[in-house]
């Protein structure tokens, strides 16, 4: 295993140590009842245990063998990411954020990129779970494409019992290939403040959680960085590590893998899709099954594909269909 990051950065977060600064946010965080709902922490007798508990978290945090940050916004303690269990080269984790901070889409955003983070310390497999009535806790994994296992656990918390459902993603060579273009999105996120769309097989190898053989990185971004500004684009790439080596298809490669850039304004015309009704997980876009079914069934139809790809893109339309 690699030695975990001392700071993980996301587009709008820094995942960080806990520090005495964080005194007050940690128990106004730890204390709010609705967090106290579904975030399984003990019942407090005094303010020292609670103290005790925020002293805990500090030490956990600074503890190389421990996976436990901070969620911060503007340099304010929001949420908790920790680990609930490690064994060998498989972490539960648990999180939670503020709920004065809910709905803006921070906790998918921090847990993503803690999976890709723990994949690449050396993790083969990052689980979690969540009480089967937290719809919201549920709906955060399940936009990080983690899969719903058949264990449903049963848990008495607070005098309750809860059914539990766990989910996990496990690593495999596509999930190393979306781990680069998320570094990828964010390095072209922060110079350009855009986010990129993940298209083509990976981006449907990511959205129905199975493996599909994915070649280049495919990836949609706004014409006029194909176009007038592709200059200031190139330099980016160029000066990060990538090489230029099919400017026609805009392919750039780094560590052996290709990326490929197209405009994303062409998927009105090609496949009948406005990018108003693309969404995202506050790290890059995707398409919906519903999307990828326009697209490839416009891909069957393009004289290119026919000769080259069309018995993989009914393979795709199949794989689609079988999903919806």
């Amino acid at each position: 295993m690699k030695a975990k990051p001392n700071i993980i950065k996301t587009n709008r977060l820094i995942l960080k140590d806990i520090s005495l600064i964080d005194q007050e946010a940690f128990i106004d965080i730890i204390c709010n009842e609705e967090v106290s709902l579904t975030y399984m922490v003990p019942i407090f007798k005094d303010t020292q245990e609670i103290i005790n508990l925020f002293n805990r978290f500090i030490k956990l945090s600074n503890d190389e063998n421990r996976f436990v940050y901070g969620i911060y916004l503007n340099n304010k303690l929001i949420g908790l990411i920790n680990d609930v269990e490690i064994n060998n080269d498989e972490i539960e984790l648990g999180y939670v954020i503020s709920p004065i901070y809910k709905n803006n889409g921070y906790a998918t955003e921090a847990l993503s990129n803690c999976i890709n983070t723990l994949f690449d310390i050396g993790y083969k497999v990052v689980k979690t779970g969540a009480f089967k009535e937290n719809k919201a806790s549920i709906k955060v994994i399940e936009k990080c494409n983690m899969i719903k296992t058949n264990v449903i656990d049963k848990i008495t918390y607070k005098g309750i019992e809860h059914e539990c459902v766990n989910y996990e993603m496990r690593y495999n060579i596509n999930i190393n290939k979306l781990n680069k273009f998320i570094e990828n999105a964010k390095l072209i996120n922060n110079h350009f403040n855009f986010m990129c769309l993940l298209y083509g097989s990976l981006g449907l190898s990511t959205l129905i959680k199975q493996d599909i053989k994915v070649d280049d990185i495919d990836i949609l971004i706004p014409e006029i960085y194909i176009n007038e500004k592709w200059d200031e684009f190139y330099n980016l790439l160029i000066n990060n590590g990538y090489k230029l080596i099919d400017l026609h298809e805009h392919t750039f490669i780094k560590d052996d893998i290709k990326y490929s850039y197209a405009s994303i304004e062409n998927l009105k015309e090609f496949a009948d899709i406005n990018i108003s009704d693309i969404i995202d997980n506050g790290i890059y876009k995707m398409l919906s099954l519903d999307q990828y079914l326009k697209v490839y069934s416009s891909s069957i139809k393009d004289s290119y594909r026919i000769i080259n790809k069309n018995k993989n893109d009914l393979e795709k339309i199949r794989i689609i269909k079988d999903n919806l």
